[in-house]
């Protein structure tokens, strides 16, 4: 039982500068200042963790061919990555820039040809800044290669495979050269599913106790321990701060989630009755066509011994709230923007997911008839019947 729950444990994903329940650990202010030299772009997605809140918005647009954003970060740095003239994430490319921030002032500066690609970009800013694009610049050959392989345009004769070992050969030998860089986990964190299992834990471990023992490396670490189970990694992971949050749950009623009002709610007060989840996300088209009938059967149910709640997997809380916003889910509705219930239940991000926990936090089912099957109905009232009895509907 211990191994199961270690190794479920071991799964979780944290970063935490995603996450809307914060942990004690130092946040700074940061302020990022770019600059399009051609005045070409008209807006950017800029992808951060910020320690204390969310942004407004995650789009920003240019004016006058400037863009100004501030905000805080944990300490000692936070992966940041720019996604230019887009309102979406995606994947790489030349038109994205991966930041490496620390507190204080990071200045971006671009320009583009006449179609808006990005020609020329200059980065003043961290240590780990100039690792990141010191080390890329010298092996731009493999990193084009896996970009262009990531988004099925590579044309070449090596394999997937043959490119992500290579990579991860490179990361290994940079860490060995400067182990005292903070880019050194976050190469390890970028390519770690990309390499063979245990390829980066020797690497991992060569890191100097500064790299080592900041919160982002103990994510990695946790990662690390997911893909391949190693004695010298696992002090980093228990000393990491998700694991103090997370080492005494057992069931869904020991979760704490943040609720509309962005305060941390204890879900123990729902014990007691069954409880169905409604696991969801803004992204999720087919979660937000499922509303209706969602909040329908709820309705349908609102004078028995059952509850009902939806838990948003968004990593963001403007993305949630907007969502909410425009389609409206009348009810008790938390965000898990850390990823903990998701990975203890292990949904692999798989949304919509219904949930239908006993009364004491015991999983009856992972997979619910979806509401508007005609099907969810007679589901629940056959597994309550089995123990408190069901009310006239």
């Amino acid at each position: 039982m211990h191994k199961t729950l270690l190794l479920i444990f071991l799964e979780l994903y944290c970063c935490s500068g995603l996450a809307q329940i914060t942990f004690d650990t130092e946040c700074k202010e940061f302020t990022l200042e770019i600059t399009d030299s051609t005045k070409k772009l008209e807006k950017i997605v800029f992808w951060y963790g910020d320690c204390s809140k969310a942004p407004d918005s995650n789009v920003y647009h240019f004016k006058n061919g400037k863009i100004k954003i501030k905000g805080t970060i944990y300490t000692p740095f936070n992966y940041s990555e720019i996604f230019f003239n887009t309102d979406k994430l995606y994947l790489g490319g030349s038109n994205s820039i991966v930041l490496i921030m620390e507190p204080g002032i990071t200045k971006v500066t671009v320009s583009t040809d006449e179609n808006k690609n990005i020609l020329y970009k200059k980065i003043v800013g961290s240590s780990a800044q100039k690792d990141w694009d010191n080390w890329k610049d010298k092996n731009y050959n493999i990193v084009q290669d896996y970009e262009l392989m990531s988004t099925r345009s590579y044309s070449g004769k090596k394999t997937f495979n043959d490119i992500c070992n290579e990579i991860g050969e490179k990361v290994i030998e940079f860490i060995e050269q400067y182990p005292d860089s903070y880019l050194g986990p976050v190469l390890i964190d970028r390519y770690l599913y990309q390499v063979q299992p245990g390829m980066f834990n020797n690497a991992f471990y060569k890191l100097t106790p500064k790299v080592k023992n900041c919160e982002y490396s103990k994510k990695v670490a946790n990662e690390l321990m997911t893909k391949k189970l190693d004695s010298s990694i696992i002090a980093y992971y228990y000393s990491s701060l998700l694991y103090q949050y997370i080492k005494n749950l057992t069931t869904v009623f020991d979760a704490t989630l943040t609720d509309t009002a962005g305060k941390a709610i204890n879900l123990h007060y729902l014990k007691g009755n069954y409880l169905f989840v409604n696991f969801w996300a803004s992204w999720c088209g087919p979660c937000i066509a499922a509303i209706p009938d969602y909040v329908a059967v709820k309705e349908k149910f609102k004078d028995q011994n059952i509850n009902f709640i939806t838990i948003s997997i968004d990593t963001r809380s403007d993305s949630w709230k907007k969502s909410l916003n425009k389609n409206p889910i009348h009810g008790t509705n938390f965000l898990d923007s850390i990823g903990i219930m998701n990975k203890f239940y292990n949904l692999s991000y798989a949304v919509p997911k219904y949930m239908l926990f006993g009364p004491e936090g015991k999983v009856i089912t992972y997979e619910a008839p979806r509401p508007g099957s005609g099907k969810l109905e007679e589901y629940i009232i056959k597994e309550m019947q089995k123990t408190t009895g069901v009310k006239q509907l």
